[in-house]
């Protein structure tokens, strides 16, 4: 079977050990992944799947329309890659058990109207708040309000949200065909995020049964069939309870492969031999 691994061009050189990873371990159950730029890939012929590496939907549905199965679809790929839409989804498909609680951190959109007005003076921001891009990840393009994030973020939308004291932890939680398959606790070093991407450290985390449960109620509020390999994201509270922060679509493996034994490529690919 032949897969396309789709990038921006500047994207595939920063990921060219991971492309390679999937070059390497489908070769013993006869998958080959290539490369594609995305200058490209609507000139070539059809592949038997895709990778949409590119957070792009309009990438995705373009292969859907022609019946290839690619991951992850244009909806999860437009959902999860605007941080205010993950909400309004989760708001509409969580269990009323959970939505009756805290589940997530007290979130306001702010239009980049806003956001130029605030920069210029005509209205102010509380501070110790966190603002945030829609489409950031990686954690650059989060700020406290009270920092200097008026350049980073001038003509984004963006989310404002009530800053979650957590010690500067949170959980990464891989999944992989709609199941929870390793969690890992960040910590950060520097500042309130615990990005591994911004000098964070990392240790695998096993989770305990009600954690289980509570998470499985996000990953459930999605279709399986959306579901690849990509990761949710949960904070600390300060008594220990986890709450939503952001779906990671395009999650990136190399803390996974730090800190843990797991070889989550191999099990990805072994579950696309099934799947397509």
């Amino acid at each position: 079977m032949k897969g396309y691994m789709i990038y921006y061009p500047q994207e595939a050189v920063k990921n060219q050990g991971f492309i390679q990873m999937f070059q390497e371990k489908g070769k013993p159950v006869g998958m080959t992944f290539e490369y594609v730029s995305i200058q490209d890939y609507d000139k070539r012929g059809l592949p038997d799947f895709v990778l949409n590496r590119t957070r792009e939907p309009s990438v995705s549905r373009w292969y859907q329309q022609k019946g290839v199965p690619v991951f992850h679809p244009d909806q999860l790929v437009a959902i999860s890659n605007n941080k205010y839409q993950t909400l309004q989804y989760l708001a509409q498909n969580l269990p009323d058990s959970v939505l009756a609680g805290k589940w997530c951190p007290d979130s306001m959109f702010l239009p980049k109207e806003e956001i130029e007005q605030v920069i210029q003076g005509e209205k102010t921001l509380p501070d110790n708040m966190v603002i945030k891009s829609l489409s950031g990840h990686g954690g650059g393009e989060v700020f406290l309000t009270q920092s200097h994030w008026q350049t980073a973020l001038r003509g984004k939308d963006c989310l404002l949200q009530e800053k979650i004291e957590s010690s500067s932890q949170d959980l990464r939680v891989y999944l992989l065909g709609g199941e929870i398959y390793q969690a890992v606790l960040r910590t950060g070093t520097a500042d309130f995020r615990s990005n591994f991407s911004l000098g964070g450290t990392v240790r695998g985390y096993e989770l305990n049964r009600k954690q289980k449960d509570w998470i499985q109620q996000f990953v459930q509020a999605f279709p399986q069939k959306w579901l690849g390999m990509l990761g949710m994201d949960f904070i600390f509270t300060s008594d220990q309870q986890l709450i939503f922060n952001e779906v990671e679509e395009m999650a990136g493996c190399r803390m996974l492969y730090q800190c843990t034994s797991r070889d989550i490529v191999k099990d990805f690919i072994a579950w696309l031999s099934t799947f397509v």
